[in-house]
């Protein structure tokens, strides 16, 4: 699975550099019970993410599985890795359109004040 995550990734010119720090990643989500192919939908949100962290490899992997079950029709490396791209852009979305944290609302507020202090100064 780690050779056809890298040879998808050479493919579209983004070559893996020390794929083998990526092993400890997919092989945590398989022992967790993910299949193969749920992990490359993972590793391709993952991807998205654009932190790259080896160790974070189970967390995109368990995000994907949330957001939908793994399709049931036969799908290429690339098919997985993009549908795990897309995914991630619909949890972004969701994401936005959510309420508010509390962490959001108090950075408003605060670019609040700073805007009423700026236009409040002669």
């Amino acid at each position: 699975m780690l050779d056809a995550y890298c040879e998808a990734m050479a493919a579209a010119g983004t070559p893996v550099v020390k794929a083998e720090t990526l092993l400890t990643g997919i092989r945590a989500a398989l022992r967790a019970g993910y299949s193969p192919r749920s992990v490359l939908i993972g590793l391709g949100m993952w991807d998205s993410e654009g932190f790259r962290s080896p160790r974070k490899i189970e967390e995109p992997v368990q995000k994907s599985a949330r957001q939908a079950p793994e399709p049931v029709h036969a799908m290429s490396v690339d098919d997985l890795l993009a549908e795990g791209r897309e995914r991630y852009t619909r949890f972004l979305g969701r994401k936005v359109m959510a309420t508010p944290s509390k962490a959001d609302l108090r950075r408003e507020r605060s670019m609040a004040a700073v805007r009423a202090y700026i236009e409040g100064s002669p």
